[in-house]
């Protein structure tokens, strides 16, 4: 069974400011076989809403599928088809969030920066 689900929000994603990201989730397609839930998200969507320095991470993660250029992520490990829904969303924001650590350095502390003066 496929569903568009136009309604579903993650709570997760709109408190840690991922509200262009939840807008991609609006236009998602859920594939649901039983329990078993699969997020699929257009990069083609995607991509215009995050920053330039996530595409290439993207691109080279595990959920990325060549072929119909998307990120398909899968959750299987539930009885219950909501908690998989779930579980594809907090995938989604756990890559982002890895994604964007990788991409971004963080600025130095002052300690940082005496020591390596030092050097």
């Amino acid at each position: 069974m496929i569903l568009r689900d136009h309604q579903r929000k993650s709570k997760g994603l709109q408190d840690n400011g991922w509200l262009a990201i939840t807008q991609v989730l609006f236009l998602a397609i859920y594939a649901i076989t039983n329990s078993k839930a699969t997020l699929r998200l257009s990069m083609k969507d995607l991509l215009p809403l995050i920053p330039g320095l996530f595409h290439e991470q993207l691109r080279s993660s595990r959920y990325y599928a060549e072929r119909s250029n998307a990120l398909v992520i899968q959750a299987d490990g539930s009885r219950r088809q909501t908690d998989n829904i779930q579980e594809c969303h907090k995938k989604l924001e756990d890559l982002l969030l890895t994604v964007g650590r990788n991409a971004v350095r963080g600025e130095s502390t002052p300690s940082q920066i005496a020591k390596v003066k030092k050097l």
